[in-house]
């Protein structure tokens, strides 16, 4: 039954279910599911990274602007080699592991977006090497701030994604 379960379907019987108790509780992702996540997403950070680099001009910081867009290409694109790492079974892990990989990934999207704030706020602490090379102001202590935040807590975070997913490549399909 479970697998004629499709799309929306299938996401929202794996976000959370009820118990004889009336309490929700979270369920964990299949790797199919959290691949086929990651790879939507990605995607679609990658078409948002490519609308984006047509709008550099209009923004008064442009070479962070152009930080962006690399960054929303770049991390769109290992977002869907995650996915069909997962959709392809090449990577073997649980739910538990694989909630925690497409929840990474999904996290990117913060990072991007904080790099297009950036575009507008500045951010010399965070973003130094694009902000020396286009000769740009500090953001206020407040956007410096959530800009790093924005930076550090998802890119720890994937470091821990991937990983997992190194250590499930290694298992190949020795199961999980």
């Amino acid at each position: 039954m479970l697998r004629s379960l499709v799309g929306s379907e299938m996401c929202i019987r794996d976000r959370v279910s009820t118990q004889s108790t009336g309490k929700i509780q979270r369920k964990r992702m299949e790797p199919r599911v959290a691949g086929r996540v990651m790879a939507v997403s990605g995607s679609a950070m990658v078409l948002a990274g490519m609308v984006w680099g047509t709008q550099l001009h209009a923004v008064p910081n442009p070479r962070i602007g152009l930080a962006a867009h690399v960054k929303f290409t770049s991390e769109g694109i290992m977002s869907v080699v995650a996915g069909l790492m997962l959709l392809s079974n090449v990577c073997q892990i649980g739910p538990k592991q694989a909630s925690f990989v497409a929840g990474a990934h999904l996290l990117l999207w913060l990072q991007c977006g904080s790099e297009v704030v950036a575009c507008f706020t500045g951010a010399a602490d965070t973003l130094v090497l694009a902000t020396a090379q286009g000769n740009l102001v500090r953001g206020s202590d407040r956007v410096e701030m959530v800009i790093a935040l924005m930076h550090v807590g998802p890119g720890l975070l994937l470091i821990g994604a991937w990983g997992i997913l190194m250590v499930g490549a290694a298992r190949g399909n020795a199961g999980v």
